[in-house]
């Protein structure tokens, strides 16, 4: 099942959750947020956007 499990059990419990894929998942229906894009990509963004924050 691969991370779904992860995604019933956090939005079971009230966890927001944010799935980043390239496409669609079998745990888009649960998640608060879903990103279409690449991890790598995206986690690269947000960091440069968090540094960005901090330095202002």
């Amino acid at each position: 099942m691969s991370g779904l499990r992860f995604v019933k059990r956090a939005a079971k419990a009230g966890t927001p959750v944010v799935v980043v894929n390239r496409g669609a998942t079998r745990g888009d229906d649960l998640a608060t947020h879903t990103v279409h894009a690449g991890c790598s990509e995206f986690l690269t963004d947000l960091a440069d956007r968090r540094a960005g924050a901090a330095r202002a």
